[in-house]
């Protein structure tokens, strides 16, 4: 399709006095509105447990295992804390002392990173499978980076 030469180049513009949104994604299918775990409030989980426990409404669900909605509930809490528990770690290995170069200060910060989120989504998984219960798998990776930043502070200490 080729555009005629008579037509003159026009810019549009839209403009609004406000503009406010809030949806949520949906997953597109036959049948009742279903959302993915990550979007549904703590309550809105809590709900989906109880509604589960009581088969009362289940079909509106996207998963039926009451596990994936516990775990979730855990993911929740835990989060905001690993921040500060890399913080601990974080300046527990800056009290070790003068680091002989930056780019092992920044494998070992990597290192770190990469070896909790590894750890986080193998106890995510185990936990929905219900090998272990969500609230003491969800928490294991801040409990161990907990200790270890606790252990290399006193390591530090001890060098010094």
């Amino acid at each position: 399709m080729e555009p005629d030469p008579s037509d003159a180049f026009e810019e549009y513009r839209i403009t609004f006095s406000r503009f406010d949104y809030d949806f949520r994604a949906l997953q597109l299918g036959v049948g009742p509105l279903r959302y993915w775990v990550d979007q549904l409030r703590i309550n809105e989980l809590r709900d989906a447990i109880r509604r589960i426990e009581s088969n009362d409404r289940v079909w509106e669900l996207t998963y039926r295992n009451p596990l994936i909605y516990a775990t979730q509930i855990q993911r929740m809490f835990s989060i905001p804390f690993s921040p500060l528990l890399f913080a601990l770690a974080g300046v527990s290995l800056g009290l070790r002392g003068v680091v002989r170069s930056r780019a092992r200060g920044m494998l070992l910060a990597l290192a770190l990173f990469g070896g909790y989120y590894a750890l986080f989504v193998y106890v995510q998984e185990i936990a929905r499978e219900g090998t272990v219960p969500p609230q003491f798998a969800i928490w294991a990776p801040n409990a161990i980076l907990f200790v270890l930043g606790i252990g290399l502070i006193l390591d530090a200490r001890r060098l010094r």
